[in-house]
């Protein structure tokens, strides 16, 4: 079992989306460079902690990763939601809150409810550093684990 990668002369400067010939269970398959992380258990990173992604009520955007660290924070000010965009079942997400790490952020904080298409433990407040993490069922984000600091 397991994956054999070849010819990776440029994988120094890859991007993503890059495609590189591997083997698995004895057939060569393509994998890109973020399948190729997401089976080495290297999550995807969306936003930064100085350059967040602003949620508004709508919800946090699916990510396209089958591992992902989202940085975010409130759109202008505190925000609520319900929602996270669908993913396949097996997906993890784990946002990370930004609010307070610079003075245009102060105050912007993110609290992801029950409701919608999210099932969690009550409310979760995602102020600078504060982190929650869910699995996806495919309809569902459910929620792992959280620390709110």
């Amino acid at each position: 079992m397991g994956i054999r990668i070849s010819q990776l002369p440029s994988a120094a400067n890859a991007g993503p989306t890059d495609v590189f010939p591997a083997v698995q269970s004895g057939a060569t398959v393509k994998l890109t460079v973020a399948q190729i992380l997401a089976l080495a258990g290297v999550p995807a990173l969306v936003g930064t902690r100085a350059s967040p992604i602003a949620v508004t009520s709508g919800g946090v955007a699916a990510p396209t990763a089958p591992i992902t660290l989202m940085f975010v924070v409130g759109s202008g000010g505190p925000v609520t939601t319900t929602n996270i965009g669908a993913a396949p079942a097996g997906y993890k997400l784990t946002l990370m809150g930004t609010a307070g790490v610079s003075t245009p952020q102060s105050g912007s904080t993110l609290t992801i409810a029950p409701g919608g298409n999210v099932q969690m433990d009550g409310s979760c407040v995602l102020g600078n550093a504060s982190i929650i993490t869910y699995f996806s069922d495919g309809t569902n984000w459910v929620e792992q684990c959280r620390n709110e600091i």
